[in-house]
């Protein structure tokens, strides 16, 4: 990780030691359309592959603006009557039915470019892959890294829902390019930090629960740092996968949480390194967990959003490598 990536790591714990809270609620607006690379259209009738090839991925950003909600001013902005969302999308091109939906919510000064890597080999496995930019909590704002406000997670649940709507609503647009990829009845949900945060938000409490969301990942995600006062965690049966590494600076705040959520549950601990394993493990830096963090995650999203039993094997062998460098827990 580079000097910037100390600097975030530095910012969310200033910031989670200092944010104050409050809550919003969902809502909807309308959105722009967003730059795509080409798109090709098929006819063919063969059965849909489980794997693509990294030239058959294709990228767009669409600005989805909730005209209902405001964003907050910052020392470098000012306050907006609304807040929009540039949401970086990416998917199998061609493909011939309907994908699982997977929603990516970045941590404090992140930012969708950050998860590329993460994104694109998810969308090979035959996944949509939608990251929002958050628009208090990113570092792609005036000011930069100084400018993400921690507090502004609160806000960040009702995002990720808007999105959601937003992204259904041009799966259903015949003129969208994303019209008929998205398997609406198959959503999940992951999130790092205080995305990670923001994921239990919207899976688990009662301020901001979106019951769309049927299998929820938390990376490196310490879910109390923030209250949402307007509601309260409930235990739900929802698949949940929990990584982190037992280096990271919030080890204990995430580890903590895994013995509260209801089966069936993951907890996967990499294990070694410093506090830089708060993020290298998920964002485009590379970290020796790379390929397991790929392949793990894969393998829950085919498990809980495909139905493919034989993924829980290759879940459990990819969180347990011969060298000892991670485990696993699992509770069904």
């Amino acid at each position: 990780m580079t000097g910037g990536g100390r600097r975030s790591l530095a910012l969310f714990a200033v910031g989670a030691l200092a944010a104050t809270v409050g809550c919003s609620s969902s809502s909807s607006s309308s959105s722009g359309d967003g730059d795509a690379t080409a798109a090709t259209t098929t006819t063919t009738t063969q059965p849909q592959p489980e794997t693509y090839e990294p030239g058959d991925i294709a990228t767009r950003t669409e600005s989805f603006i909730d005209a209902a909600r405001p964003t907050a001013a910052t020392d470098f902005s000012p306050a907006e009557a609304s807040r929009t969302l540039e949401t970086t999308i990416a998917y199998p091109e061609p493909a011939t039915d309907p994908l699982p939906l997977v929603v990516l919510a970045h941590g404090l000064s992140g930012d969708p470019a950050k998860f590329s890597q993460l994104m694109t080999a998810w969308a090979q496995a035959g996944y949509v892959v939608a990251v929002p930019r958050f628009p208090r909590s990113t570092d792609d704002q005036p000011g930069g890294q100084q400018a993400a406000q921690f507090g502004d997670v609160v806000n960040q649940p009702a995002d990720v829902s808007f999105v959601i709507e937003e992204l259904l609503r041009l799966d259903e647009e015949a003129d969208s390019p994303l019209h008929g990829r998205i398997d609406a009845d198959h959503i999940g949900l992951a999130g790092h930090s205080a995305g990670g945060i923001t994921t239990y938000g919207v899976v688990y409490n009662s301020c901001c629960r979106d019951d769309r969301i049927e299998a929820a990942m938390l990376l490196a995600a310490p879910r109390d740092l923030i209250t949402f006062p307007d509601g309260s965690y409930e235990p739900r049966s929802i698949p949940a996968l929990l990584i982190m590494a037992d280096g990271d600076f919030v080890y204990e705040q995430s580890n903590v949480v895994y013995p509260e959520l209801a089966p069936p549950k993951w907890l996967i601990t990499l294990h070694g390194g410093d506090a830089l394993r708060h993020a290298s493990p998920f964002e485009n830096a590379p970290d020796p967990s790379d390929q397991l963090v790929v392949e793990a995650t894969v393998a829950f999203w085919d498990l809980q959003l495909k139905d493919r039993a034989d993924a829980a094997q290759t879940l459990t062998e990819a969180a347990q490598p011969p060298d000892g460098s991670a485990s696993l827990e699992h509770e069904e």
